[in-house]
């Protein structure tokens, strides 16, 4: 095996990454319009409307809500599955703060952190080790 490139092997990149976000010209055009007729937000311009039907077809889903951050989507997922007081969210240990955040806002959950390794992957062992744990609580 070949050395890593942090130990002096050579470097399976050698260009410079593209920088992100990264925009067309065609995006700085579309951006220009709702600009200058401050038609920025859901209520008074069309592209809040046409972003989630477009979404929702190209999804083949019947309906499409769209949300300002991934906080706000875990909330409202969490909030449409009708999740509040006393209720428990196993999450994985190793997560974004964002859907933890979610879960403490909703009603006061608990989110319950657990370690998921590709071993645990499996359904039977994953529904087994869950199962075993509620039950200790």
């Amino acid at each position: 095996m070949e050395k890593l490139a942090i130990e002096g092997g050579k470097p399976v990149n050698t260009e410079p990454f593209p920088p992100w976000p990264s925009f067309s010209e065609k995006t700085f055009k579309m951006i220009i319009e709702p600009l200058k007729t401050s038609k920025l937000n859901y209520w008074t311009g069309e592209y809040g409307k046409k972003f989630e039907k477009e979404l929702a077809k190209w999804h083949k889903a019947k309906y499409c809500v769209s949300t300002v951050n991934e906080y706000g989507a875990f909330h409202l997922a969490l909030v449409s599955l009708g999740i509040g007081a006393g209720d428990e969210v196993i999450c994985p240990s190793y997560t974004y703060f964002p859907p933890i955040f979610a879960i403490l806002n909703t009603e006061h959950c608990l989110s319950l952190l657990t370690l998921i390794t590709p071993i645990h992957l499996t359904r039977k062992i994953l529904k087994t080790k869950l199962l075993k744990g509620l039950k200790q609580l």
